[in-house]
C-alpha cells in the first residue's frame, strides 16, 4: 500500500486533554473539553474517536484502478479514513487525491480534496448525497466562564484553531475549547465536484428543470440541514 504515513499521535492533537461527558457508541453527541498540556489520544476513548467500535476490513479503491484491503475506520476528530498497517500503527491517508473511494462494510466514503472524506447517504445516479461528521468548535471556556462562539471549525493541533475558511488563530493555554460533532451535507455530481447541500446547488445540478424544482422546494419547505428532507428533495429532482 503506497500511502504516506500520518501517525495519529502528537502530530495533530498533542498537548490537549479531552474530557468526555457521556459514553455512547456511534456518532458522539457529547461535548469534549480541550485543554493544553496533555496528549489527547491517551485520554479520549475509541468510542468517541471512531465511527465503528473496531477497525473493520475494508477496501481502498485507487484512481488508477488498483485497490488495497486493510483494516479501516472513520475518525470523527480528523474527518479522515484511518487504517492499520502491517506493523500495527494507526495511520491516516495523507494524499487522498489518489483514492477513488473507500468501502467499510456497507458504507462508502469519497475523498474531498484537502478536506478528508465524506460518507455516501444515498446514490441518486446523477448526484450523490453525502455527509461529513466531525468534531468542531462549539465554544470557549475562559477561566471558568463560558463564552458561546459562532465560529465553527476543527481542531487540528495543540496551539491553533483552524476554522472552515482556513483562518488559523492561536489558542491561549488558559482557555478550554469545547468540541461537538457537527454534520455537513454535500452533493457530489457525476464529475466528482462537491457543493454544500443547498437550494442553489440543487438548482444548478438539475438546471434543466429549474423552474419546476424551485416551485417544489418552496412548496415543500425543505430543510437543507435535515437528512430526510434532503433525500426527499434529491429523489424528486432525480426522477423528473
Amino acid at each position: 500500500m503506497n500511502l504516506t504515513k500520518k501517525r495519529i499521535k502528537a502530530c495533530w492533537l498533542a498537548a490537549f486533554i479531552f474530557i468526555p461527558i457521556s459514553l455512547i457508541y456511534g456518532q458522539p453527541s457529547k461535548v469534549l473539553r480541550v485543554k493544553n498540556g496533555q496528549d489527547a489520544t491517551k485520554y479520549i476513548s475509541a468510542k468517541d474517536r471512531y465511527q465503528y467500535p473496531d477497525f473493520e476490513f475494508g477496501r481502498l479503491s485507487y484512481i488508477n484502478g488498483k485497490y488495497a484491503v486493510s483494516k479501516l475506520n472513520y475518525c470523527y476528530l480528523l474527518g479522515e479514513i484511518m487504517f492499520i498497517n502491517a506493523q500495527g500503527d494507526t495511520l491516516a491517508i495523507a494524499d487522498n487525491n489518489k483514492i477513488k473511494f473507500a468501502d467499510i462494510g456497507n458504507a462508502r466514503f469519497y475523498p474531498v480534496p484537502e478536506n478528508g472524506f465524506v460518507e455516501v447517504i444515498e446514490d441518486f445516479g446523477t448526484v450523490l448525497l453525502t455527509k461529513k461528521t466531525q468534531y468542531q468548535k462549539h465554544g470557549i471556556e475562559k477561566k471558568g466562564a463560558y463564552q458561546n462562539s459562532n465560529e465553527i471549525g476543527s481542531i487540528y493541533n495543540a496551539s491553533t484553531f483552524t476554522d472552515i475558511t482556513g483562518r488559523t488563530t492561536m489558542l491561549p493555554a488558559s482557555n478550554t475549547v469545547l468540541l461537538k460533532t457537527m454534520t455537513t451535507y454535500l452533493f457530489m455530481d457525476i464529475n466528482r465536484r462537491f457543493s454544500k447541500a443547498s437550494k442553489t446547488s440543487l438548482l444548478k445540478i438539475f438546471s434543466k428543470n429549474k423552474n419546476g424544482i424551485e416551485e417544489y422546494l418552496d412548496g415543500q419547505k425543505i430543510d437543507f440541514n435535515n437528512e430526510e428532507d434532503l433525500k426527499k428533495a434529491v429523489r424528486y429532482c432525480s426522477e423528473l
